[in-house]
């Protein structure tokens, strides 16, 4: 499907209105696929390969939030594990079970991914596995840009050491095994 959207303004604001008009006209083209779930996914996003076996899977769920998930930047060796609270943080972190109304979806036409709750009432549960890599730190970013990155940086200095430490300790490596499931590949 091709749309004719102009380019958003350089505010926050935005685009966060640009990605709602966006998701909405993609929520509705989907209904021509009648798809059991919808899950949105950013350009700056990868998700696990075990993600759509899971989900076909398990159909008749309600849907699910990713509570767990890595964070990465680009050409480095480690990645940076989210214990908990993924699906707070990146905007790929729900998958919902279709229907014709997912206004609970979005607050002003803004997109809302820390949704726990379907528009009926039904509940989200966490996904029990790692569900998604957050991409961080390539100018795609509506909210952890480069310059928001280097605030929070510069504020996690500020807590003290141990505040420092505890985030070094959510650090792991980038092995190939992560890399495979979550198809990261280096980009030149």
């Amino acid at each position: 499907m091709e749309v004719n959207f102009s380019p958003p303004a350089s505010d926050i604001n935005s685009k966060r209105l640009d990605k709602g008009k966006r998701l909405i006209t993609g929520l509705a083209y989907a209904e021509k696929f009648a798809p059991s779930h919808i899950m949105t996914v950013d350009a700056d996003d990868c998700v696990s390969s075990y993600l759509a076996e899971f989900v076909s899977q398990n159909q008749d769920s309600n849907g699910w939030f990713i509570d767990k998930g890595y964070i990465y930047r680009e050409n480095r060796k480690f990645i940076y594990f989210r214990s908990k609270a993924f699906s707070q943080l990146c905007g790929s972190g729900l998958i919902v079970k279709y229907s014709n109304n997912f206004n609970y979806l979005f607050e002003n036409d803004i997109y809302n991914h820390k949704v726990k709750c379907l528009g009926d009432g039904n509940l989200l549960e966490p996904l029990p596995f790692i569900g998604a890599v957050y991409i961080i730190g390539n100018g795609e970013n509506i909210y952890l840009n480069l310059e928001k990155l280097n605030y929070l940086t510069k504020t996690l200095k500020q807590k003290g050491l141990i505040f420092y430490l505890r985030d070094f300790l959510q650090y792991r490596w980038l092995t190939k095994s992560i890399r495979k499931q979550f198809n990261l590949f280096q980009l030149n």
